[in-house]
């Protein structure tokens, strides 16, 4: 008798957390529901992007600013992500992408304070390093790809079909790789989807999803 009333009052005791955890898990559950099942909206649209199913964590990626330090998506949580990726260097069709992308953040509106511009070079030349330590290349942070045995670039690449020597990949607040594009995309397609996905998630910025860890 003694030990039913001790359990009942554990599961008592236990009943605001499990509402907290309720309280902030859902919207984020909704969210990537409503998201990955279109049809449940009327008048939704599906993706224009290739989504990467499940999404890819990037907690372990850790890659190189210009100045040789080191820095990991751990630590660009809290955002959603528009990364340019690109193999080698940044050159003329780099730099229009790049444009493309600024337009696509003003675009987004109010809610560009969620979303942060990220471009990854895989061999960027001498040229396009001074250029980017003096902040040249359209006010984007920029990272390198470090020569390890498991290369950043290609891991994502190898995600995705139809890319070439460079794509935009979207990456979640919780440092999630879920979209990929080929380069010749529409930005308007790309711009599409980043309004999607702010609307969906707009009560939640991180959750407590667990998925594959990249590399």
């Amino acid at each position: 008798m003694i030990e039913t009333i001790e359990q009942h009052q554990q599961e008592r005791n236990l009943l605001p957390l499990w509402l907290l955890i309720m309280v902030f898990c859902l919207p984020m559950a909704i969210g990537w529901v409503l998201y990955l099942n279109p049809d449940f909206l009327s008048g939704s649209q599906q993706a224009n992007g290739q989504l990467i199913v499940p999404p890819r964590s990037l907690s372990e990626v850790v890659l190189l600013r210009p100045d040789s330090s080191t820095i990991g998506f751990q630590e660009l949580k809290g955002q959603w992500l528009l990364v340019l990726a690109v193999r080698g260097d940044c050159g003329a069709s780099c730099r229009r992408d790049l444009f493309q992308l600024q337009k696509i953040e003003k675009a987004v509106g109010r809610d560009r304070s969620r979303l942060q511009r990220l471009l990854v070079l895989g061999k960027p030349s001498t040229g396009n390093r001074q250029e980017i330590i003096a902040n040249r290349l359209l006010d984007t942070a920029t990272v390198f790809d470090p020569e390890s045995d498991k290369p950043f670039l290609s891991s994502i690449f190898s995600l995705a079909a139809r890319l070439d020597e460079s794509a935009i990949f979207i990456v979640d607040p919780m440092g999630r790789l879920m979209l990929a594009y080929p380069n010749d995309t529409p930005p308007i397609e790309v711009l599409s989807d980043i309004k999607q996905l702010l609307t969906a998630t707009k009560n939640w910025n991180r959750g407590c999803a667990v998925c594959p860890v990249i590399n």
